[in-house]
């Protein structure tokens, strides 16, 4: 399909508007517009909506449309959800996405109450996430767009907008935790009489005119507010419009807009330092970057410290001393800075530093393997674990950062993989990159080669060299059907002699894709006949907890155990429905939670599923937050900790119009960009805790499954029997 596409759908009766949903997969639909109905005699029985700039090329897109009627300004509830449809543009994207659709910057809707930096507005492009009228950043900072971005050395550094003319805007993805009456505050500056601006919520203007003050020069901060602003909740798209010029033919500069209860500020933002590495330190590449910060909150607590290299995400730490080592960084120039959150969702920025990593020796030589051995061969060697070393020693890739954003901190893009045996896949290959690994041959001898590729296109070649060597000559990737649908391509009788050796997958043409293809695995077997896949490796265990297995001692607070004969063992746990306000995070220290212990294997990815209930079918009863005692991410930075306000939020209603129906399976918020993946630091017991983000909630079953269920729940949403049996 082209890349400019019109959505079309149906007039139901009463509907007044409709707001249109995109993005690049179900979870992560983003307010794009509103467009009105036609109140007369005859409405049309259809509307459309196209995006103002073409999408992603070769990029699948889903899209959802909300209807709303005159009732819906009084009840946000009253409104009507179409099924999540999907479509893919025509060209090349290698799997990867975005371009014309608005998206949250960083990948998540700003919660609020909190603190909307202006630098962070959304993702999308000019004319769909911003509009601004001079081309280029005129402050060369932060972000590579036309909106202008400076350092700012307002209370807590980090950056701000400037140069606003008349007729700009920004828009921003905020979702709000409850409906309620708040103050919105903007943190503004000017040197002469600023102009005008003002804030509007899906399309509708919530704040009236504001306006800069003469604050006598363009960083000297002050607060302008308006109280009494009624939102409602859930996810939106906000737009800070500029209305007027002042005196200096500007509008002022932004630094960041707080959303809070009551008059005053709520909340005064934490201090954050970077204090290593020092400014204008060197290093080799591959090189160790050791990132430590000094984080402190004059009116709560840091929740945590991230850490960043220019936009890119390196890693989080959620305790002081806060720490992140970067590993195996490529030769480059890189600004560092850290970004501290409180308890109370406000953040600050430390002042940036700047390192260079130096060019190391390059060639076959200096990259050293993944795991610290050689990979052994015969066997299989999967793509994504290419050797340390970083650009231009154990890669090329042409383009900067990780498209895939899993496994690895490199510019080699990595997915996850719905091949047999689940893991992640090399993809966004192009001509003339390359990857190295270190192997060691046991035995000389000849061999069967075997390449685990795909792709939607053919006329994708590439080859295998052996200590500089070409042992295959060049290699074509047939059309597979799709990026996910997998073949093996064979080379026989290749001569291999023994001992270790630098094997280089090196990539020759682009296929009508304009990508080469995705690689999965590579596989080393004896004699001329092909091996098929083998099971996942070493599988760990599925994890499966009913609620008669969790003691009484480790329920508190307003949970119970409760007889039940639709449960599983015939009992749940059941959180009391009192009435509590939901919850905007996980807390550090609840009165009202449950815990269990389970064993779990170091490196493993696991899928969390709660079957869940909610009390009279109520959405107000239908979530919790989820923690563990050794969790992490991926890239093994904790996650989800027990004893912090990090947590996984499990919300059993899949959009803001979805119905419940007895019990069901969940396993993350559908706002939310978490994937429920869990993954562990170390093997052997691990702590699981569950507590009410809005009480009235049940659970009778928890799963945590490293194979079985990693791609699909153990059953449906809604009017669930199914009772998953322990291994």
């Amino acid at each position: 399909m082209s890349t400019t596409q019109t959505l079309q759908w149906n007039r139901p009766a009463w509907a007044t508007a409709f707001d249109v949903y995109v993005g690049t997969s179900p979870g992560t639909l983003a307010f794009q517009a509103r467009v009105n109905a036609q109140l007369v005699q005859d409405p049309p029985n259809s509307y459309s909506w196209t995006p103002a700039t073409p999408l992603q090329g070769g990029t699948t897109y889903y899209w959802q449309v909300v209807s709303r009627t005159i009732a819906t300004a009084v009840d946000p509830s009253i409104v009507a959800a179409s099924t999540v449809r999907s479509f893919t543009t025509s060209g090349s994207g290698g799997g990867g996405g975005g371009g014309g659709v608005l998206a949250p910057f960083g990948g998540s809707p700003i919660g609020l109450p909190g603190t909307i930096q202006a630098e962070n507005f959304d993702e999308g492009g000019a004319s769909v996430a911003y509009v601004d009228t001079t081309s280029g950043n005129s402050g060369a900072q932060y972000r590579s767009t036309d909106v202008d971005i400076e350092g700012t050395s307002d209370t807590g550094g980090g950056y701000n907008v400037g140069w606003m003319a008349a007729g700009e805007w920004l828009k921003y993805t905020v979702n709000v935790t409850t409906a309620g009456t708040y103050t919105i505050e903007a943190r503004v500056a000017a040197s002469g009489n600023g102009g005008t601006f003002h804030v509007e919520a899906n399309g509708v203007d919530i704040t009236g005119p504001m306006t800069v003050p003469n604050t006598g020069g363009w960083q000297t901060w002050t607060t302008v507010s308006k109280t009494g602003v009624a939102l409602s909740a859930g996810q939106q798209v906000w737009t800070v419009k500029i209305d007027a010029a002042g005196s200096t033919g500007i509008v002022g500069n932004l630094n960041y807009l707080r959303v809070g209860s009551g008059s005053t500020p709520s909340n005064t933002p934490p201090t954050v330092s970077l204090t290593s590495p020092a400014s204008g330190a060197t290093f080799t590449a591959p090189a160790t970057i050791n990132l430590a910060a000094t984080a402190s909150d004059a009116d709560g607590t840091v929740a945590k410290v991230e850490f960043y290299s220019g936009t890119t995400l390196l890693g989080t730490d959620t305790s002081a001393p806060y720490t992140f080592t970067w590993k195996d960084v490529p030769a480059g120039s890189y600004t560092l800075r850290a970004v501290a959150t409180d308890n109370g969702s406000a953040t600050a920025q430390s002042s940036s530093v700047g390192v260079t990593v130096q060019a190391g020796s390059g060639g076959t030589t200096g990259s050293t393997p993944f795991t610290g051995t050689p990979y052994p061969l015969p066997g299989t060697m999967e793509a994504e674990n290419f050797d340390n070393g970083g650009q231009n020693v154990a890669y090329v890739d042409t383009t900067t950062g990780n498209a895939g954003a899993q496994h690895r901190s490199t510019d080699v893009d990595i997915e996850g993989t719905t091949d047999t045996g689940g893991g992640f896949s090399v993809g966004w290959v192009a001509a003339g990159e390359w990857l190295q690994y270190t192997v060691n041959v046991g035995t000389a001898g000849t061999y069967d080669l075997e390449f685990r590729v795909a792709s939607p296109g053919a006329g994708g070649s590439f080859r295998l060299e052996v200590n500089g060597v070409d042992k295959t000559g060049a290699l074509a990737i047939p059309n597979t059907g799709g990026w996910q649908a997998w073949t093996t391509v064979t080379k026989t009788g290749v001569s291999l002699s023994a001992g270790q050796q630098v094997w280089r997958v090196v990539m020759l043409t682009n296929a009508t894709t304009g990508a080469v293809g995705n690689f999965n695995w590579y596989r080393v077997v004896s004699g001329g006949t092909s091996t098929p896949p083998p099971p996942p490796p070493a599988a760990a265990p599925e994890i499966v907890l009913y609620a008669g297995d969790i003691p009484a001692g480790n329920l508190r607070g307003n949970w119970s155990h409760v007889t039940d004969g639709t449960a599983a063992g015939g009992q749940k746990i059941n959180s009391a429905d009192l009435g509590f306000a939901a919850t905007a995070s996980a807390l550090a220290a609840p009165a009202n939670y449950f815990e269990a212990t389970f064993n779990a294997e170091a490196g493993v990815r696991y899928r969390l599923w709660l079957r869940m209930n909610a009390a009279a079918n109520n959405k107000v009863n239908d979530s919790v937050w989820v923690q563990f005692s050794g969790s992490v991410g991926p890239e093994g930075s904790p996650r989800y900790r027990i004893g912090t306000t990090g947590g996984l939020n499990v919300n059993l209603a899949t959009s803001a119009a979805g119905q419940l129906s007895g019990w069901g399976w969940q396993n993350k918020a559908y706002w939310a960009a978490d994937t429920g993946e869990i993954w562990f630091a170390t093997s052997g017991p691990q702590t699981i805790r569950v507590q009410a983000r809005e009480d009235g909630v049940a659970i009778d079953q928890i799963i945590l499954s490293p194979q079985r269920y990693v791609d699909s729940a153990p059953g449906p949403v809604m009017n669930d029997s199914t009772i998953v049996p322990k291994p």
